[in-house]
């Protein structure tokens, strides 16, 4: 004891010197900012001001460099730093020099072509944090952490030097600034600042086709620039992505790269041109695109990584012609992911290699043995590989993604193969998504050491030390969840690079969690005493309750659309809890939590039937379909006119809803006759943007949902695990499936067709026999399970209406409607 004293005081006689800049609440300290020095030294300014006052009370003066006198100085911009993105924190005498990489630009707007550097403002930011503890765990007020303390003190020889790892740091969505006031969208672009988001090189490789050769200004001259898909070269924008081109047509790429260059004419430093493909697949599947391919894959897709090498080389020869330095920006995505590629990349091409959903798919270890592989494939023949992952893919609603171990492993392997670079582009807010935008960025700074110290302080200080244990567990049981689902049987689309999430998670991961984890929180939720802190831990309450409001109207939509059952005090349960979701999205789009408005379109890509209007048609008389088919003696003429005396007296029944029972623009109607041979159908179909209609399939079987169609559905009497479909577009041309057992195959229908087509619209009408619709001898009596619908692809996006709404995807068979032959 007597030796641990006497150390004691050894210490406390040679304690290291300290500057004091704060002293009880007081300080003699100004803040200068350099006349030569760029906007982002002015914002490093603001926050050094502001933060220190908030943490001790002393509001230090800004001066001009001629009103310092002899009072010490925090000295910004005076110091010339080279290294991109860099910063220094030094103390000279008594003066605190912060400098670092700026450059001209607003410093608030990381913009991919005109975001500036600022390396000041990350030097102030690192002040803060180190010396005062402030955190920016959320945008806004509520969303800081700042410790209290009257007192302000550093190391009088302090000299600190840093520059992040990755050149490119993105955070795209994070405090999502859409839909705000111009205070809280500055809030969310603060955030993302003072967490080091930043970039030294002006990155760009979107899908870029859409944009530069459209579809729309050039097929009708030169159909040839086009992707020949079936049979065809392929006008359709079925998913409003934009035209695939050919890629080994001179002349496509010889105008891709004019108007390339006529649209970067105008920036005054080399902003890179983005070479993506657009989305959604369709790939040119003429002799020479596809001579390039690597392969094929197990699942039949086409690996195109050497085509779109060769396609990205010849871009660059074309642009780098007018400016040599010019660079170009390529995903490494969908079919041409692979780093297999026997093809040497042009020096001036980048490579951003993707996957989607990492917040989700990471979990597995085997998708992350894979990634890990193909990054180190691209890698060892690219001077710089960047990375990008939309970590929730097409969303995740909302619903908690807390994700720290996730993160990690991501890191692991993107430092492992040295990559340049990272896009996080996460779609989750705050309330769902805790901190993992905040890890997102450091790790993106520097490889993190001391990874636990970091997660428990991080929670402790965002929540509060009296919430941390079990907020740790709460995020940890999510995570465990999570990585159970991710892996188990997740399918992929590969076109479109993501991983289907929905309605699996639904089911497997979030029901009971509210009901474990909500009581947990809130019992130690009145010992935490920090508005911001109590603020934080709201956020995760209300998430629960939400979470749980969501799985409750998931179980009762399936309850009530897939099994065919009517039941009127559910549905009006399920009214309830979709006005009480609203109110919640509502809630949850104020900050710190800067969720989006509503979740309309990740609902519509997994078809979740989450909507009030649900409910609204499951309580109204029109909720179960069903009509009789009118016999007739003889046949229909079938010139796709059906003005004739066979339809005279058959009802019509209207096709005005979408699957979701909500009512569109423009409708359909559809008479039904049966005949002792033959189930008749006439569709009539009012068009008003008929002239824009390009349908081009007339082989049948073509890939007729791509374009302008109708559709049929047909399940026959006591046969619960089959049923028909039969697709039929604006040219009349057939695509049908037999569906048995959740699998597919092609179905014989033998259907005479006949379409007219007219100034604004199109009919079709179709002559089904009897011997392709299983009946009983003249099917007298017989009720089949049917559903029609009729999709305007013409318009975008696409848009369609049905008889009978199924409230998600068409193949089910429970919401089909019911025909009665007479």
């Amino acid at each position: 004891m007597k030796k641990f004293l006497m150390f004691t005081a050894f210490l406390s006689v040679f304690t290291l010197p300290a500057l004091t800049v704060v002293q009880n609440g007081k300080s003699d300290y100004v803040i200068v900012v350099s006349p030569k020095a760029e906007k982002a030294a002015h914002a490093a300014a603001a926050d050094l001001q502001e933060y220190i006052f908030k943490a001790t009370g002393a509001k230090l003066p800004k001066v001009r460099e001629n009103q310092i006198g002899k009072r010490p100085a925090f000295r910004l911009g005076y110091t010339k730093v080279t290294t991109p993105e860099g910063f220094i924190i030094k103390v000279k005498g008594k003066d605190i020099h912060i400098s670092g990489d700026d450059t001209p630009g607003d410093p608030y707007n990381n913009h991919w072509a005109y975001g500036s550097r600022v390396g000041t403002w990350y030097g102030a930011c690192e002040f803060l944090e180190r010396f005062l503890g402030v955190r920016w765990f959320m945008p806004g007020k509520l969303g800081e952490y700042v410790p209290k303390t009257g007192n302000l003190s550093i190391p009088d020889d302090f000299d600190f030097k840093d520059a992040p790892r990755m050149s490119l740091r993105l955070s795209k969505s994070s405090g999502n600034s859409k839909g705000r006031s111009k205070s809280e969208s500055m809030e969310c672009m603060k955030w993302r600042r003072r967490n080091r988001e930043g970039q030294a090189v002006h990155w760009c490789a979107w899908h870029s086709w859409l944009r530069h050769i459209k579809g729309s200004d050039y097929f009708k001259d030169h159909p040839e620039w086009f992707a020949y898909v079936g049979g065809r070269r392929y006008y359709h924008d079925h998913l409003g992505h934009g035209m695939q081109i050919c890629t080994t047509n001179p002349q496509a790429l010889d105008k891709f790269a004019e108007n390339l260059l006529k649209a970067h004419k105008h920036y005054k430093h080399i902003v890179m041109m983005p070479l993506t493909p657009n989305d959604g697949g369709f790939f040119c599947e003429c002799k020479n695109c596809q001579a390039l391919d690597n392969g094929v894959r197990k699942d039949g897709s086409r690996i195109m990584t050497d085509r779109m090498a060769t396609y990205a080389n010849e871009m660059a020869k074309r642009i780098t012609k007018v400016n040599p330095k010019q660079t170009l920006g390529l995903l490494a995505y969908s079919t041409y992911a692979e780093g297999v590629g026997k093809v040497k990349l042009h020096d001036n091409v980048y490579i951003m290699e993707v996957l989607n959903d990492a917040g989700m798919t990471y979990y597995n270890p085997q998708v992350r043995k894979r990634h890990l592989a193909n990054l180190k494939a691209w890698r060892k023949n690219l001077k710089q590989l960047y990375f990008d992952t939309w970590t929730e893919g097409n969303g995740a609603l909302g619903l908690p993604v807390y994700q720290f171990r996730n993160i990690c492993a991501i890191y692991d392997n993107l430092y492992a193969a040295d990559v340049t670079g990272a896009c996080i582009n996460n779609t989750s807010d705050f309330a769902s998504a805790g901190l993992n935008q905040y890890f997102y960025m450091k790790f993106a700074w520097a490889p993190v050491k001391e990874r636990e110290k970091l997660y428990n302080d991080s929670i402790a200080q965002c929540y509060g030390p009296a919430a941390a244990k079990v907020v740790k567990a709460y995020f940890e049981d999510v995570e465990q969840r999570m990585a159970k689902y991710a892996n188990g049987a997740v399918s992929f689309d590969r076109e479109m690079g993501y991983a289907r999430r929905f309605p699996g998670v639904l089911t497997k991961v979030y029901p009971g969690l509210c009901e474990k984890w909500r009581s947990k929180i809130a019992a130690v939720a009145p010992k935490v005493t920090d508005k911001g802190q109590r603020a934080r831990l709201q956020l995760l309450l209300d998430n629960l309750e939400y979470t749980k409001t969501t799985c409750d109207i998931y179980a009762a939509a399936v309850k009530l659309t897939r099994t065919g059952k009517s039941d009127i005090n559910l549905a009006a349960k399920g009214d309830k809890l979709t006005q009480l979701r609203a109110r919640q999205v509502a809630r949850n789009h104020k900050l710190p939590s800067a969720g989006p408005k509503s979740f309309a379109g990740t609902e519509k890509t997994y078809f979740l039937p989450l909507q009030r209007e649900v409910f609204t048609f499951l309580l109204s008389t029109k909720a179960r379909k069903s009509a009789k088919a009118e016999r007739r003696q003889g046949a229909p003429v079938m010139d796709g006119k059906f003005n004739e005396k066979f339809w005279q007296g058959v009802p019509e029944l209207t096709l005005e809803v979408n699957a979701g029972g909500i009512k569109q623009p423009v409708g359909s109607t559809l008479r039904i006759a049966v005949t002792k041979e033959a189930l008749c159908l006439a569709l009539r179909n009012p068009e008003p943007l008929m002239a824009k209609v390009k349908d081009s399939a007339v082989k049948p079987g073509s890939d007729v949902w791509l374009e302008n169609y109708v559709d049929l559905f047909f399940q026959a009497p006591d046969n619960k695990k089959e049923y028909k479909q039969l697709m039929i577009n604006t040219l009349g041309t057939p695509q049908a499936f037999v569906y048995q057992n959740g699998k597919s195959a092609v179905w014989t229908h033998k259907a005479k067709i006949a379409v007219h087509r007219y100034k604004d619209g199109w009919d079709a009408e179709i002559m089904i026999p009897q011997s392709s619709l299983p009946a009983r001898k003249d099917g007298r009596g017989e009720i089949w399970g049917f559903n029609a619908r009729r999709v305007r692809r013409v318009v975008q996006p696409a848009s369609g209406v049905c008889w009978s709404p199924t409230f998600g995807g068409f193949h089910n068979p429970q919401r089909f409607g019911k025909i009665i032959t007479k």
